[in-house]
């Protein structure tokens, strides 16, 4: 198999293989994971501001890996708790509906789709990412009297196109015997994969609204009916990677405007970054 030399720096992506990502693309023959039904329930339920326990605790008993997820992250430091939690009903009881609520969220969407073989290195840093945005998502939405849960799962989606392109690539290599550099995977990220994730939005049957930010969130100015949403992740998305330290993958600047669409001052961004080391260590505990 021929491989692409890695010390060859690469401005774009090269031409076959852009060629072979667009067309996939165009005519809908990208490999996208299936959304299982306690899955969607799940997702259904969360952004449902009448959810109750009773109801998310029926659901996680009808996956017991997913039950076991959660059970887990319960008993993990973050919860603050001194006694071992041992049925989904006391891990309710004690961590609160929300809690458990982006617990089992984040267990579902974990379970579809990361999962990349050879590729597993980007995929869980990808991971982390995503479980930061969704956090800081969630506290934008909070300042901004958004819905919360809705921008803590576009949060934990905005980056799925970037695992379906994976397996995209994978095909591509395979067909033409050719090994491909991390860094053709990076170029074929920036380019497509918030496309990709909005498409698969759609294909999960979710609110369109959630589709064009996620699709939107790097230049969320385009984005007509969730252009607020859109806002919030573009801001999310640029404070996770701040937070993380990978600011220097990027390209381009920080587009201040956000901060005056979303209404953000000065000390609501302090406040904000503030939260930063709680949030990685939520993340951490929530990491496999």
């Amino acid at each position: 198999m021929r491989k692409l030399r890695e010390e060859e720096k690469l401005d774009a992506l090269p031409d076959p293989v852009h060629a072979y990502l667009a067309e996939r693309i165009a005519s809908k023959q990208l490999e996208l994971p299936l959304l299982p039904d306690t899955t969607l329930q799940i997702v259904t339920l969360c952004r449902s501001e009448d959810a109750d326990a009773a109801q998310l605790t029926e659901l996680l008993h009808r996956d017991q890996s997913l039950a076991g997820n959660v059970l887990r992250i319960a008993n993990s430091p973050i919860s603050g708790s001194h006694e071992a939690i041992v049925s989904l009903q006391q891990a309710v009881s004690r961590l609160g509906l929300t809690r458990v609520r982006e617990i089992s969220l984040a267990a579902s969407v974990e379970g579809l789709i990361f999962d990349c073989g050879a590729r597993k290195h980007l995929v869980h840093k990808l991971w982390s990412h995503c479980l930061t945005a969704a956090l800081i998502a969630k506290e934008i939405a909070r300042h901004r009297r958004e819905n919360v849960e809705e921008a803590f799962l576009c949060g934990l989606l905005h980056d799925m196109g970037k695992p379906v392109l994976v397996q995209a690539l994978f095909e591509y290599e395979k067909a033409e015997e050719q090994k491909l550099g991390d860094q053709c995977f990076s170029l074929a990220f920036e380019e497509f994969h918030a496309g990709v994730a909005g498409i698969l939005i759609k294909e999960w049957g979710l609110p369109q609204q959630m589709s064009e930010a996620i699709t939107c969130h790097h230049d969320w100015a385009k984005a007509e009916q969730a252009r607020v949403q859109a806002a919030i992740m573009n801001l999310a998305d640029y404070q996770a990677h701040k937070l993380q330290g990978t600011l220097k993958k990027l390209t381009g600047e920080f587009d201040a405007a956000v901060l005056e669409e979303l209404n953000i001052y000065p000390e609501d961004l302090e406040a904000l970054e503030a939260k930063g080391e709680r949030i990685l260590e939520y993340v951490e505990a929530m990491m496999r």
